[in-house]
Parts: C-alpha cells; sequence; structure tokens
C-alpha cells in the first residue's frame, strides 16, 4: 500500500494524515450499528425537534417494549414447572444486568455529550425489544399450547 505523503509533508502531519484516514474509514461502519440508527428502530425517523424528540421518542418506547417485556415474561411463567422458573428468573435477572450494562457503556461513549441520553434509551428499546422476541421464540409454542 503506498503512503499517502508527499516530500511536502512532515513525518508527524503524514501520521496525522494515515490516522485521520484509518479513523474515517473504521468509523464509517459506525452509524449503521448504533441502536439509534438501526433499521428497525421505532424513532429512527426525521424529527422536527431534533436530539430532544427523538430522546423523548425513544423514552416512550423504552416505557413501552418494558412493559410488554413484563407482560410476555408473566405469560411465560404461567406455562413453566417450578424448575423452568427458577431457570427463566435466574436467566432474567442476569439478562438485566447485561442489558442496563451495556446501555450504560454505550451511552459512556457519548458522555458531555446531547446525545448520550439518546443512545443510552435507544439501546434500551432495542435490547428489551430483542429480549422479548427472544422470549417468544423460546417459549412461545408452550404459552400458545
Amino acid at each position: 500500500m503506498a503512503i499517502p505523503c508527499s516530500r511536502n509533508l512532515s513525518i508527524q502531519r503524514c501520521i496525522q494524515l494515515m490516522l485521520s484516514i484509518a479513523l474515517i474509514i473504521c468509523c464509517s461502519g459506525i452509524c449503521k450499528a448504533q441502536h439509534m440508527n438501526a433499521d428497525d428502530s421505532p424513532c429512527n425517523k426525521p424529527m422536527v425537534g431534533g436530539n430532544a424528540e427523538e430522546t423523548q421518542c425513544f423514552i416512550d418506547t423504552s416505557k413501552l417494549r418494558d412493559k410488554e417485556l413484563n407482560q410476555t415474561y408473566q405469560d411465560v411463567l404461567k406455562v413453566l414447572a417450578t424448575d423452568e422458573a427458577v431457570q427463566l428468573r435466574t436467566a432474567q435477572r442476569y439478562w438485566i444486568q447485561f442489558r442496563d450494562s451495556t446501555c450504560q457503556a454505550e451511552k459512556a461513549l457519548y458522555s458531555g455529550g446531547s446525545a448520550a441520553p439518546m443512545v443510552y434509551y435507544a439501546c434500551m428499546e432495542a435490547e428489551t425489544r430483542y429480549c422479548i422476541q427472544d422470549l417468544k421464540n423460546t417459549y412461545q409454542w408452550r404459552v400458545d399450547k
């Protein structure tokens, strides 16, 4: 690979240029990877109110997802044997720790910025939505029996 530097650039400036290019290449896919920009995100449509409106959308949607998760969880618990319910409760406790830690870590990437709350609630909404789907994929056949 040719080094994109000429004799007119100092070595320090050349290194800065190469690092900038590497950063652009590495970060070009990040926007698509964020929960708030995902194709299945409920709040990824352009909003008039900008960050504040989008953050509120994720807050409201994450509360709805939490209610949906609790209902799905209760529906599943009703059809499980005692030992199965104990295993599911244990798994859900670990999952809550995972979700909360994951979303805190994602929020920390934006600490001090105005996007941090939106990133956090977008993550909470998405992770909860994924959990609901996982519960349904795993247990719905028992609920439907």
